[in-house]
């Protein structure tokens, strides 16, 4: 049973799902940042105990070239002018977090 639908943008969603990429190492797609972006706008109405289920349906592999490509993001008016930086340093330091997050859970099951 669905208790309640959360309006989330687009520009919120690829930030989110940027963020995700970023601090946790989940290349996640816009689908995913909404779902999360959702959670992020109705945190301050949960309570301890509350159980909230945020489905993650899709990987950012699809979005490299759009949501993950800061030229994409300033064509869509998501992002503001900002210092030039490598693509390919974005995109290197975004994947060896993914690989660090996906070594632990590896190793959290034991799986090699």
């Amino acid at each position: 049973m669905i208790d309640e639908f959360v309006k989330v943008t687009d520009r919120s969603s690829a930030h989110r799902a940027r963020q995700l990429a970023k601090k946790e190492g989940l290349l996640v797609g816009y689908s995913s940042g909404s779902s999360m972006q959702a959670v992020f706008q109705i945190k301050e109405q949960l309570k301890p105990g509350d159980v909230v289920v945020a489905l993650m349906p899709d990987h950012g592999s699809r979005y490299i070239g759009k949501i993950y490509n800061d030229d994409w993001m300033r064509l869509q008016g998501f992002l503001g002018v900002q210092h030039p930086t490598s693509q390919y340093d974005n995109f290197k330091r975004i994947y060896k977090s993914y690989v660090r997050k996906y070594r632990r859970y590896l190793k959290n099951f034991s799986i090699s």
